[in-house]
């Protein structure tokens, strides 16, 4: 469950990061199944000790994971998707099958967040809902780095690289020039992507030839070399 050009382009391998089996599901019908799963976790009065296994969190996955593929009329499913994951992630109140395997999931979450850069259409106060939910989405990718990069494996680290870089790709070459998306999120994708990669201190060759594969893809996009510009200066 995560951005298609993650294997295609990013040679992501599919770890078990969910199925999406909600994806071949009437659209209606999957918002209500994901609505209701994530509505009831994200409930002060439900224990985490609801989930007791890898396998019950797994199928739990499969519905707030599909939330970030929903369309944007399903807005608040999928805040409270972002929020139910980053208090996994930040507050200390994941479920025990999550602290148990902790780099899976996070590797996981990431993945899910990644679908809601699929390039869609989106325009009116559609376009200014998909823009807040992709900025804080971003703002969550920081804050793994930030805040979880000591406590995670390297392995978790170039996952959560390897999804940065196919989000900016995903905005700047798939998208449009004039895409309103696009112009809104890429220059936050980017600094996102360059603020990670410094703190990884990268040194896995494979990362370095997928940062020069794309970026001689992005040099024609103007927010990509206005970035860079900013970038450069900031380091001068």
């Amino acid at each position: 469950m995560f951005l298609p050009s993650l294997v295609a382009e990013f040679r992501l391998s599919d770890q078990g990061y969910g199925a999406h089996v909600l994806r071949s599901f009437d659209t209606e019908i999957s918002r209500q199944m994901t609505t209701s799963m994530v509505s009831y976790l994200l409930d002060p009065a439900t224990e985490t000790s609801v989930i007791h296994s890898k396998r019950h969190l797994d199928w739990i996955l499969e519905c707030t994971g599909n939330a970030f593929s929903l369309p944007i009329t399903a807005y608040e499913t999928i805040v409270n998707a972002k929020d139910l994951y980053r208090k996994w992630l930040f507050e200390g109140s994941a479920p025990a099958p999550f602290l148990e395997h902790r780099d899976h999931y996070v590797q996981a979450i990431m993945c899910h967040m990644s679908l809601l850069f699929v390039d869609r259409k989106v325009s009116g106060s559609s376009l200014e809902k998909f823009s807040d939910l992709g900025s804080k989405v971003l703002d969550t990718f920081c804050d793994i780095s930030r805040f979880l990069g000591s406590q995670v494996s390297s392995e978790t680290i170039s996952v959560l690289l390897k999804v940065l870089l196919a989000i900016c790709h995903e905005l700047l070459v798939h998208s449009t020039e004039t895409s309103s998306v696009a112009n809104d999120l890429s220059g936050q994708a980017l600094k996102s992507l360059f603020d990670a990669w410094i703190r990884a201190h990268v040194q896995l060759e494979e990362l370095w030839k997928l940062l020069d594969m794309v970026t001689f893809k992005w040099v024609s996009r103007k927010m990509y070399v206005i970035t860079f510009e900013l970038l450069s200066f900031l380091d001068s």
